[in-house]
């Protein structure tokens, strides 16, 4: 028995012991532990008490939470962090078992502070931004589970909350987190995590939500902030619209140096944005889409654009992206279209200072554009294409058509590749267009094949045959265009202009040019619609038969004036001597200056093609002078009509002095009357003729011109020969009785006269001449070479006018004496040259003569007297 006692004993003492340690720590628990200043890790704890009531209740007054400036090593201790919440979480059923309340009074964290409060499975913590509500349960089934109910973790100034719950599996090392995320009452983000604390996967999903809190949820994070400008607009605020987050995944490894790095480095999210509008540019219009499906990715944003439209004009298949969005950012944005190439496309363009000075008028044209843009100082990259068919377009302003053109677009050069072209208003080309335009210095060069190239339709201003014509150009306001080989410039813009350099290098393909005789000058087309313009011109060399009063060519000619499309026109010299409008006709206003009429009226070139004139041309003149046969033939006034074949008729004035002149069928034909000695003196090229009126009437053919001169009451002073005579008859006292007032050193006074002449380029011939002179009349005929000026005439010169009058009244004496005729006469011979007269007579045969012709008559004299009387 005695043996048997030893070891109740022990086990009674061992209890005791037990009891009264447990007795000791129950009184010690009971009254209280107090450490006042506890310091665990990054936590430092102050004034700490732990009681016993029932369970182990704790208060603490303050909780500081220190922060670790190493975060580097606290991204390396994450997974430590981790695992030890984790273990205490494993614990808990313990921890809740034996714990009761647990109170802490201040948490201090950086500048926030607030309180915590847990009771049984329920964890409170109150700060100033923050409410946290947490419920822990243990699985009833599984003994290895645990739960963590997030009744709420909101944070106060963004109204951002989250609820959920978290289960994990102690045995498995498997956490699963299934919450919600809301924003106020806007957005609402379903999210699953799930890690076995290797790797660590994302899912998630929102409801739709509003462009106002998508702006408000990104701005707020550090990795939207840290972005440059550009790019930080395009998330921000360039996509406008209905957002909603369709799918989020992501995976990260807890091996990783930076956890979180690598989350979102795996990041991947599907964003579906309804009735959204797309902002390229501040300065252009937004793009209108039923929808877009945004998915970024490593650091990549891809934009899918479903029925994309800009101002009407369909861009179905366009798409946006922005690549290295956090390092060296850069927007991509391709678009397609099939539309014309207006001026809202090139509006785009020109956003992205792509400058193109031509737009389409009708038909479309297929487009792609590829923009990349570096949010950088990196330089954009353009590629582009465009297709057209059949298709107007103007070239601001200057319209033409094509029947297929590829434009092709890299970087700032567009490439025109033998674009077929038609242009439809002056200047009128056809043929092909091979060119390069660069954007940024706003160049362009190129060649024409030029199969046509007229100034106006009818090609009378400029006609080139088919050649290449090199050019070049800039469009840095308006677009002007050099063809150097013409010389030609172009300016198109609001007012388009045409100027050709020197009129020299293009009379060989110019009608009128040729026409007018012009070999150089310039030529300046000025219009706004290509229906009216306005023109200066200046002809510096040329043949026309215009010359100023002392002679000399009137050069240089200086013309302004305008002309439209249905042919009506005004012209303008600047020295006022010349003005023409063109209506219905042509009226050609003329004052102060010369015609210089070429020997021949007509044209000996049967082989060239007659032209017509476009119109009937009416010219109307004042002090204008006819310089022909080396005479000048001032008028005072002129008025002429010439009809489209060329056909002239008009009448000259000067004074009282009429000419009425007409042209056809190659006959120039002229009658004036009531010329003046003037006039007269003028067309004889010396002052040969005194006083009288004279009547001239001809005919210009075939090079010969015969005509007819009435003359009345004049005296011939200077005429070729007279003087000659003159001086003859006073060294002849035999012809001395020729002499007489009206007939002498004075000149010869007529007081009734005739000429029949016939001119031609090599004589002048006097067919027939006959003056009735005062007191001497004559007669003859003769020729004048003009070559050598040779000289033949035969003239009758009868004297004694008074005397025979006197006579004749006596009938018989009259007859014996001075015979039939009643008159005095001799022959003269003139020969010579124009500058060396010759006169000889036949006075000495006539007065060996005279006895016999003086007895004939009065033998006859009874029958002249029969012959009277009856």
């Amino acid at each position: 028995m005695q043996m048997k006692s030893k070891p109740i004993l022990a086990i009674f003492i061992f209890f005791s012991v037990i009891l009264l340690l447990f007795l000791g720590l129950y009184s010690f628990l009971k009254s209280g532990i107090y450490i006042p200043s506890l310091t665990l890790g990054s936590v430092k704890i102050q004034e700490f008490y732990l009681t016993l009531d029932k369970k182990l209740n704790i208060v603490i007054d303050d909780l500081q939470i220190l922060q670790d400036s190493q975060s580097e090593e606290n991204e390396q201790d994450l997974q430590e962090n981790v695992n030890l919440a984790l273990r205490i979480l494993k614990n808990s059923e313990i921890f809740l078992n034996l714990i009761g309340d647990v109170e802490i009074k201040k948490i201090i964290y950086q500048d926030y502070v607030g309180s915590a409060f847990a009771r049984d499975n329920h964890i409170s913590v109150q700060m100033p931004d923050w409410r946290i509500e947490i419920d822990l349960f243990s699985s009833n089934d599984d003994i290895n589970q645990i739960r963590v109910h997030f009744a709420e973790i909101s944070y106060l100034p963004k109204q951002i909350s989250i609820t959920g719950a978290m289960d994990y599996d102690f045995e498995e090392k498997n956490i699963l987190l299934r919450g919600a995320l809301s924003i106020r009452d806007d957005f609402l983000f379903n999210f699953h995590i799930e890690s076995n604390f290797e790797d660590i996967m994302l899912e998630g999903s929102s409801l739709p939500f509003g462009y106002q809190v998508y702006t408000d949820i990104l701005q707020d994070f550090e990795v939207i902030q840290s972005l440059s400008k550009e790019p930080k607009e395009w998330i921000l605020e360039n996509i406008q619209g209905d957002f909603q987050i369709t799918k989020v995944t992501s995976k990260g490894n807890f091996s990783a140096k930076n956890i979180l790095q690598s989350i979102i480095d795996n990041l991947y999210i599907e964003v579906k944005i309804s009735t959204a509008k797309i902002f390229f540019q501040k300065t252009l219009s937004p793009i209108i889409l039923q929808e877009i499906n945004g998915i970024f990715h490593k650091g990549e944003v891809n934009f899918s654009l479903v029925d994309p439209f800009y101002e009407d004009i369909s861009l179905q298949g366009s798409n946006v992206s922005i690549e290295h969005i956090f390092e060296h950012p850069n927007l991509n944005i391709n678009i397609l279209t099939k539309t014309r190439l207006n001026q809202k496309i090139l509006k785009i363009l020109e956003a992205y200072e792509i400058q193109l000075p031509i737009s389409q008028k009708n038909g479309n044209v297929n487009a792609e554009l590829q923009l990349s843009i570096p949010f950088d100082e990196r330089e954009m990259s353009v590629k582009g294409r465009f297709v057209a068919q059949q298709s107007n377009f103007s070239l601001k302003g200057f319209e033409f058509s094509t029947t297929g053109v590829e434009v092709l677009l890299k970087d700032n050069f567009v490439a025109f590749e033998n674009m077929a072209i038609e242009t439809l208003s002056t200047p009128k080309i056809k043929g092909s267009v091979s060119m390069i335009l660069d954007t940024q210095k706003m160049n362009m060069q190129g060649k024409l094949q030029a199969n046509k190239l007229v100034l106006f339709d009818d090609g009378e201003i400029l006609n080139l045959p088919p050649q290449e014509i090199p050019f070049f150009g800039d469009f840095k306001e308006s677009v002007a265009i050099n063809f150097p080989t013409l010389p030609l410039e172009l300016s198109l813009g609001t007012e388009t202009s045409i100027h050709i350099q020197h009129l020299l290098n293009l009379s060989p393909y110019s009608k009128i040019l040729q026409s007018l005789d012009v070999r150089d000058g310039h030529l300046t087309l000025k219009t706004v619609d290509f229906k009216n313009f306005t023109f200066k011109a200046g002809v510096r060399e040329h043949n026309l038969p215009i010359l100023t009063q002392t002679l000399k060519p009137l050069t240089p000619l200086e013309f302004s004036g305008n002309f439209d499309t249905q042919g009506r026109a005004e012209v303008f010299s600047s020295d006022g001597l010349i003005h023409i409008k063109v209506s219905d006709i042509i009226t050609l206003s003329l004052r102060d200056i010369v015609f210089a009429f070429s020997s021949k009226l007509d044209n000996d070139k049967s082989d060239e093609k007659e032209i017509e004139l476009p119109k009937a041309i009416h010219i109307q003149g004042s002090n204008i002078t006819l310089f022909m046969l080396e005479r000048q033939l001032p008028f005072n006034q002129v008025r002429l009509e010439v009809s489209k074949q060329k056909n002239l008729s008009g009448t000259l004035k000067n004074g009282n002095s009429t000419i009425n002149i007409s042209y056809f069928d190659k006959v120039f034909a002229i009658h004036g009357e009531q010329i003046n000695e003037f006039l007269m003196n003028k067309l004889l090229g010396e002052s040969a003729v005194k006083g009288g009126k004279y009547t001239l009437t001809g005919e210009y053919k075939d090079g010969v011109f015969k005509g007819n001169v009435i003359l009345k009451n004049a005296t011939f002073k200077s005429l070729v020969g007279l003087q000659n005579i003159i001086a003859f008859l006073d060294s002849a006292p035999s012809l001395l009785l020729f002499k007489s007032p009206g007939f002498d050193n004075s000149g010869y006074k007529i007081k009734s006269g005739s000429i029949n002449l016939e001119i031609s380029d090599e004589i002048i011939r006097i067919d027939r001449f006959e003056f009735d002179g005062s007191s001497v009349d004559s007669q003859g005929a003769g020729v004048v070479r003009i070559g050598d000026g040779m000289i033949n005439f035969h003239v009758k010169i009868a004297a004694f006018k008074n005397l025979s009058t006197l006579l004749n009244n006596i009938p018989l004496m009259g007859y014996i004496i001075t015979g039939q005729d009643g008159s005095f006469s001799t022959f003269l011979e003139v020969t010579g040259t124009t500058k060396d007269v010759r006169i000889q007579t036949n006075i000495l045969k006539q007065t060996i003569q005279s006895p016999a012709y003086l007895l004939e008559r009065i033998l006859k004299t009874p029958m002249q007297f029969l012959k009277k009387n009856d």
